[in-house]
C-alpha cells in the first residue's frame, strides 16, 4: 500500500512534520547542553549532576543521557525512504545532529583529559604524604592528631569507581591506585578510630587526672610518632603500625573511661542526697509526732549515705587498681583531694536542698 502515490504523499507530509519536531528537540537538547555545561564548569550546585555521582563521572553520565535522547530517534529516521532523505529538511536535521554529537563527544573527551592530567599531577604527591599530622589546639598541650589522607585522593578513587561503572577507560595510574581502594578504606577507617580516641583522651582529661597517666600518654605519643614523621601512604609496614597504635591507644582509652565512669557513678550517688531530709505531711502534727516521723525518715537516709560513702571508697580503690599509682605521690594525693572536693560539694548540695525545702 505504501507504493500508492496518494498514500506516499500523505506519509511524506507526516514524515516532514516528524523531522521538524525532531529538529526542535535537537535545538532544545543543544540549549540544555550549553546551559548545563556552563553550570558544570563553574561547579554550580544547580549543575545537572546526580547527587550520588562525583563531578567528572556525573558530567559524563549527564552528556551520555543527552546523547541517548537524540540518538534513538535519529536511528529510526535513517530508516525512512530515500525520497525523504534527499530532502533539504532531512539534510538540515542530519547536520544539526552531527554537530550536536560532535560537541557532546568533544566535551566528554575534554573532561576526561583534564581529569587524567589531574591524576598524573596529584596522585604521587598525595601518596607521599605522612599518614598523620598534628594540629595545634587550645584544648590539648600536645595538639590533636588528624588522618592525612588527602580529599583529592578520596575524590579520585570515587571518580574511578563510577567511571568504571560507566565503562569508561581510566589511566593506568588511577587504575593501579583503585586496586588498593579497600586497603586504603580499611587503613583510613582504623586510623580515624585511633585519632578519635587519642584526641578524646587529650580533650577530656582534667589537669588533676592527666599527671596520673603521663607515662601512658607518652607511650601513645611514641606509638603515633612513625605515622606523623616516617610512614607514608606508599610505605610498607603500615598495617603493623596501625595494629600497634590501636592496641596502645585503646588500652589508655579504656583506662580513661574507667576513671571517668567511676567519678560519674560517685556523682550519681551523691545526686540522691539532694532529696530533702524533711517530709511535710498533709495535716498538722504534734511536735512529738513530727520528731518521731522525722527520725524515721532521717535514719534510713543516713544509712544510705554511709553505704554510698563505702561505695565511693570502692570506686576509688578500683581506679587505683587500674592506674596503679604511687599512693604517696603528689599526683595521686591531688587526685584524692579532687574527689574529696566532689564529695564535699555533694554533701553541701544535699544540705542546701533540705534547708531550701524547709525554708519554702
Amino acid at each position: 500500500m505504501l507504493n500508492r502515490p496518494i498514500i506516499q504523499d500523505e506519509l511524506e507530509k507526516k514524515h516532514i512534520t516528524l523531522l521538524e519536531l525532531y529538529k526542535q528537540d535537537l535545538k532544545t537538547v543543544g540549549a540544555i547542553f550549553m546551559e548545563g555545561k556552563a553550570l558544570v564548569d563553574k561547579t554550580d550546585e544547580r549543575a545537572p549532576i546526580s547527587n550520588n555521582l562525583p563531578p567528572i563521572a556525573g558530567a559524563l553520565n549527564w552528556t551520555s543521557g543527552l546523547l541517548e535522547r537524540i540518538k534513538e530517534p535519529m536511528d529510526k529516521l535513517n530508516l525512512l525512504s530515500q525520497s525523504i532523505q534527499d530532502r533539504e529538511e532531512y539534510k538540515d536535521v542530519q547536520k544539526l545532529y552531527a554537530s550536536l554529537c560532535k560537541n557532546l563527544r568533544e566535551y566528554n573527551e575534554l573532561k576526561i583529559k583534564q581529569w587524567e592530567q589531574g591524576v598524573e599531577d596529584n596522585t604521587e604527591d598525595q601518596l607521599n604524604k605522612f599518614l598523620l599530622y598534628r594540629e595545634e589546639t587550645r584544648l590539648a598541650e600536645e595538639g590533636f592528631v588528624r588522618v592525612n589522607f588527602d580529599p583529592v585522593l578520596v575524590r579520585l578513587l570515587r571518580e574511578v569507581k563510577y567511571l568504571l561503572l560507566l565503562d569508561i577507560e581510566v589511566p593506568e595510574r588511577a587504575s593501579l591506585l583503585y586496586k588498593k581502594v579497600d586497603i586504603y578504606r580499611t587503613q583510613t577507617g582504623n586510623l580515624e578510630i585511633i585519632v578519635n580516641m587519642y584526641n578524646e583522651i587529650l580533650a577530656t582529661l582534667l589537669p588533676v587526672e592527666k599527671p596520673l597517666l603521663a607515662d601512658r600518654i607518652e607511650r601513645m605519643n611514641k606509638a603515633l610518632l612513625p605515622g606523623i614523621g616516617e610512614l607514608k601512604w606508599n610505605s610498607q609496614n603500615i598495617d603493623p603500625f596501625i595494629n600497634q597504635a590501636m592496641a596502645i591507644v585503646t588500652d589508655v582509652d579504656e583506662l580513661v573511661k574507667k576513671m571517668k565512669d567511676n567519678v560519674k557513678k560517685m556523682q550519681e550517688m551523691m545526686a540522691r542526697w539532694e532529696k530533702p531530709l524533711f517530709d511535710r505531711k498533709m495535716k498538722p502534727l504534734y511536735p512529738e509526732d513530727l520528731e518521731q516521723t522525722h527520725q524515721s525518715l532521717v535514719m534510713p537516709r543516713l544509712e544510705d549515705i554511709r553505704n554510698h560513702g563505702k561505695e565511693i571508697h570502692k570506686l576509688m580503690k578500683d581506679t587505683a587498681d587500674n592506674i596503679k599509682p604511687d599512693k604517696k605521690s603528689q599526683t595521686w594525693l591531688s587526685y584524692v583531694d579532687y574527689v574529696n572536693g566532689l564529695v564535699i560539694e555533694g554533701i553541701s548540695t544535699g544540705i542546701n536542698a533540705s534547708m531550701g525545702f524547709l525554708a519554702d
